[in-house]
């Protein structure tokens, strides 16, 4: 599996009792860049590439994959490269990393806003 973050809204339940994501976003960086994932819930799953971004990243190697999210923008860096997005009804995220760190905004307002 590739690293990736996921936006996630409330967790759902499936039929064997256990939890499972519902409407979510999954940001995922892999050695051909990056793809995002929209993932839909109507009583059974569905999924979009939304956007995707193609460029040669070093297999094996660590990457830092950067992601600041202003209402429905998503700023997404990767190095020197970056580039946006906009997914409506972006969902909340629970995430679990190798590495994390949070930049508070100085003035609550994202930089590419």
């Amino acid at each position: 599996m590739a690293p990736l973050i996921v936006f996630a809204g409330p967790v759902g339940i499936d039929r064997g009792g256990h939890p499972e994501y519902r409407e979510h976003v999954e940001i995922v960086i892999f050695d051909e860049g990056i793809n995002v994932w929209h993932h839909t819930w109507a009583g059974q799953p569905k999924w979009v590439r939304a956007p995707w971004w193609r460029f040669e990243l070093v297999r094996g190697e660590r990457h830092i994959l950067e992601v600041e999210r202003c209402g429905a923008d998503l700023a997404l860096g990767v190095g020197a490269r970056e580039f946006g997005c906009r997914i409506k009804g972006l969902p909340e995220g629970i995430n679990r990393f190798y590495e994390f760190v949070v930049h508070p905004l100085e003035k609550q307002i994202c930089k590419h806003c």
